[in-house]
């Protein structure tokens, strides 16, 4: 499949990559080695509203961030047991992404605070803007009959699975999706990559990283048609 190197207008509203690991460090010490090394390109520091408690107690908190990093780019969050990326601008396309996360994570190897990696994954949330009828950009809209009652689209989720990740699928129409201070409405279509064997902090993970990104794009696109793109989104190859 050829994939473009950008569309424009950019429907990307959730970039996030994120590393899952065990780490014997508390809260205290990781925010003194991150600000220690980080400080020189973050300028803004914020810390977590979910309390402790919380955190041990619900399964959808326990790797939220404890505090976040942040410039005018750029958002790194991390807790004792992961690490995040997002950015806070304009989308700035892989190739820049990319090589800040691997200069960010080389950094933070050196740390040495890390021991092992569970997870890493790389999930894209894009908003098709003022898109009200999916069949005008989706190849396919799932459909089910029974007793002669045909089911109408309110929004789909799947796994797919290659030889290296796993990638759920959320499709979600006339969504209104809210991010800081900016709200959308349209198409949703989230993407979440992810690779969950464990790792060393080295080298291949940021190769993991990348097929994960590569997967997913693959995906997206994929589920689009390609007049669609083609007419909509300005693909430059």
């Amino acid at each position: 499949m050829r994939l473009p190197k950008s569309i424009s207008p950019n429907p990307l509203f959730i970039t996030t990559i994120e590393i899952r690991f065990l780490s014997s460090l508390t809260k205290a010490e990781l925010l003194q080695k991150m600000v220690l090394a980080f400080s020189d390109e973050f300028t803004n520091l914020e810390q977590s509203k979910i309390p402790e408690e919380l955190k041990q107690q619900e399964k959808k908190f326990k790797y939220a961030a404890d505090y976040m990093l942040s410039n005018d780019d750029y958002i790194l969050s991390f807790a004792t047991n992961s690490i995040s990326f997002e950015h806070s601008s304009e989308y700035k396309y892989w190739e820049t992404y990319s090589t800040f996360i691997k200069k960010s994570l080389e950094k933070i190897f050196k740390l040495g605070f890390i021991e092992k990696i569970e997870r890493c994954g790389v999930r894209y949330g894009s908003i098709l803007d003022g898109l009200t009828d999916p069949s005008i950009a989706l190849i396919d809209l799932p459909k089910l009959e029974i007793n002669g009652l045909q089911s109408e689209f309110g929004g789909f989720q799947s796994v797919f699975k290659t030889d290296t990740s796993n990638l759920f699928l959320q499709i979600t129409p006339n969504a209104k999706i809210s991010k800081q201070h900016e709200e959308r409405r349209g198409l949703y279509i989230d993407i979440d990559s992810s690779y969950s064997k464990e790792l060393e902090p080295n080298q291949e993970v940021f190769d993991i990283i990348d097929k994960l990104h590569k997967d997913q794009k693959e995906l997206f696109f994929g589920l689009l048609k390609e007049e669609f793109v083609v007419k909509n989104l300005n693909p430059q190859y």
